[in-house]
């Protein structure tokens, strides 16, 4: 959905730089308060903005050290922010960053086409995949719409009763139930009559036969589904993570406003007794869902790990969308065996010319589906389009996941 925090270059007004925690480490109490490298290293958001204060004091050291550990993460830095790192570098320092930082960047593209949504559908944010009827499902933010696709074309699926902009949604195979977000956003064309909160669809019938509401502030964002049936939903505006446990009537808190900064997508581990949570600009939590133990999830060495938009399990590993990293791209999380520590991180696709902006994804047989291009950018207020360009239809891509 539409991140409520931005990628910048080499921002100002954070503590300095510091070595990372031991891991497992606890997500802190109060993310916004401690947003630095120590409780984040694993931030590139984070550490571009350490950057930006050791420029400002004229701190050397800890510019040689936060660029080289960005360049480590797999960051990368336009030419405007190397001439500003450019005098606290010395020569030998400056070609082997450069070249660091443009390997970064280079282009890995290995998805390919897989369907297009028509033009008239307006901000494509969520899909999913129904395995047993191999039907794809998509939602748009601006109208609200469900739509589904038959063969080769796709129709609207009616939403008996208000209903919000469409972000996440997820199949819940064995209830043959899809489960999807409706919400608010600025994007949303009549946000009078949004409805906050889950919407089920029989998906034999395609038709809609709950709906859950958000009783609370904000808005609700992506989701997961458990193996009981549980719907585990993000609140990218308060920062909460709720739940809608089998047979519930609402959304309820299972971590309270305040909790994240801006809480993305959504994953449970294989065994359903981890959620991983993507806070958009700080990285990945680790959330024991017996315990209620909320930690960091590590990486074994440098790795970036925030601007996660999308967010889903694949066998022990996770697949990221990164639409708020610089370059962006999408990796595969290698985890240990306990899943609390990243191992390995596999680009899969990077700076792809044919994307936009991608979003959301979804798994199918051995492949990621995902948004390429879901073209908020393009959108104001109650869906006003912004400039002249004529529309165009949404990319959906596949991207194979062998191993």
């Amino acid at each position: 959905m539409r991140r409520l925090i931005r990628p910048a270059l080499l921002l100002s007004g954070i503590a300095c730089l510091a070595a990372a925690p031991p891991v497992p480490a606890p997500w802190p109490a109060s993310p916004a308060a401690t947003a630095d490298p120590a409780h984040f290293p694993e931030s590139a958001m984070v550490l571009r903005a350490a950057i930006g204060e050791a420029i400002e004091r004229d701190d050397g050291d800890a510019v040689v050290a936060g660029v080289e550990r960005l360049a480590a993460m797999g960051g990368t830095l336009s030419l405007a922010s190397r001439a500003r790192i450019a005098p606290f570098l010395a020569p030998g320092e400056e070609e082997a960053l450069s070249e660091k930082f443009d390997d970064n960047a280079d282009i890995i593209a290995r998805s390919v086409l897989e369907t297009e949504v028509p033009a008239e559908h307006r901000i494509v944010e969520g899909i999913a995949w129904d395995a047993a009827t191999r039907r794809l499902f998509a939602g748009t933010v601006i109208d609200g719409r469900l739509l589904v696709r038959e063969g080769r074309s796709w129709r609207t699926v009616p939403l008996d009763g208000p209903v919000g902009g469409l972000f996440g949604m997820a199949v819940d195979g064995p209830r043959r139930i899809l489960w999807l977000t409706s919400g608010l956003a600025e994007q949303v064309a009549e946000p009078q009559r949004a409805f906050r909160g889950l919407i089920a669809v029989d998906l034999d019938r395609l038709a809609v036969v709950r709906r859950v509401p958000l009783a609370g502030a904000g808005s609700p964002g992506d989701l997961a589904i458990g193996a009981d049936g549980s719907v585990y939903v993000s609140n990218g505006e308060t920062g909460a993570i709720h739940v809608c446990r089998p047979g519930c009537t609402a959304l309820v808190d299972l971590l309270p406003a305040g909790r994240f900064r801006n809480p993305q997508g959504l994953a449970l581990s294989r065994d359903g007794k981890r959620l991983y949570i993507a806070d958009y600009g700080y990285g990945i939590a680790l959330l024991d869902l017996a315990s209620g133990a909320l930690t960091r999830l590590g990486a074994a060495t440098p790795a970036m790990l925030d601007g996660i938009d999308g967010l889903v399990a694949y066998r022990d590993a996770l697949i990221a969308i990164q639409n708020g990293s610089i370059p962006r791209r999408i990796i595969r999380l290698r985890l240990d065996r306990k899943g609390r520590e990243v191992r390995a991180v596999d680009v899969l696709e990077r700076a792809n010319p044919d994307w936009g902006e991608p979003t959301l994804g979804a798994i199918a047989d051995k492949r990621l589906i995902f948004v390429a291009d879901g073209q908020w950018e393009r959108f104001s207020a109650r869906g006003a389009a912004i400039g002249r360009e004529p529309p165009r239809a949404t990319a959906i891509r596949a991207l194979p996941l062998a191993n």
